[in-house]
């Protein structure tokens, strides 16, 4: 019976993983903020999405893609980065743009190394 019961407890606790859209803007990565940052920037121009606003000493770079804006956010512990995308208005219902924009920053990255 408590095998049963964590099997579940496990089962339900992935499933909440994917139907919550937040864990599916932030990815984490073995580099530096500063090449992080970069490479994100990089992406986002390759996206060919508009650039707002860069703000490289706090970590973001605010731009928009299509009549939404999103801010892409870069934080660091050690040598590992954690880069958010979010919608600035912060509705997830539609994920695709940050989606989009971490699967480019992946293929910039294994181009890199």
């Amino acid at each position: 019976m408590k095998k049963l019961l964590l099997i579940t407890i496990i089962f339900l606790n992935l499933g909440l993983a994917f139907a919550n859209p937040l864990t599916r803007c932030i990815k984490k990565y073995n580099i530096d903020s500063e090449r992080a940052y970069i490479m994100s920037y990089t992406a986002i121009k390759n996206l060919n999405y508009t650039i707002l606003e860069i703000q490289s000493e706090s970590g973001y770079i605010l731009f928009s893609a299509g009549n939404r804006e999103y801010l892409l956010e870069v934080s660091s512990v050690g040598n590992e980065s954690y880069i958010k995308v979010t919608p600035a208005d912060s509705d997830l219902s539609n994920i695709t743009i940050p989606e989009n924009v971490l699967k480019t920053l992946d293929s910039e990255i294994l181009k890199v190394k």
